[in-house]
């Protein structure tokens, strides 16, 4: 998964924006939310999310990151889309608990093209726009 190029830069920043939002703690742990994922997939990647010591919610107002396999139609991804900074692959946390690190975001950031057509915006785009809002 490539990333458009003058995509990267914006992201890149955003990322560090993130990190240095809270003078007294200039990293802050995620705080994710997940939605359309398989049980299975939900159970494992609530185990790795421990592992690295992030916090996990239901609650979309706290939630910066949105982990999801694709774009669904509900109030809790929609909700997110103007709430979370990211909206993320389950490939980053997995990818993350292999690195014993959280990695950036910037790679990870969901595409779902097919989805993204049928409804008429780009995942990408919304998110540089509602983080340049904040």
């Amino acid at each position: 998964m490539l990333l458009h190029e003058s995509v990267m830069p914006k992201l890149t920043e955003c990322w560090h924006n993130f990190n240095q939002k809270d003078p007294k703690n200039k990293f802050k742990s995620p705080v994710i939310l997940f939605t359309g994922l398989p049980s299975d997939k939900n159970q494992k990647l609530t185990q790795m999310i421990k592992r690295m010591r992030c916090k996990l919610t239901t609650d979309v107002k706290e939630a910066t990151h949105l982990i999801t396999c694709k774009i669904v139609r509900t109030v809790k991804f929609l909700s997110a889309m103007s709430k979370c900074s990211y909206i993320v692959t389950p490939a980053w946390i997995e990818q993350s608990c292999n690195r014993k690190m959280l990695i950036d975001e910037s790679s990870f950031i969901l595409e779902d093209k097919e989805n993204e057509q049928a409804l008429g915006f780009c995942i990408r785009d919304s998110l540089i726009k509602a983080i340049a809002k904040t």
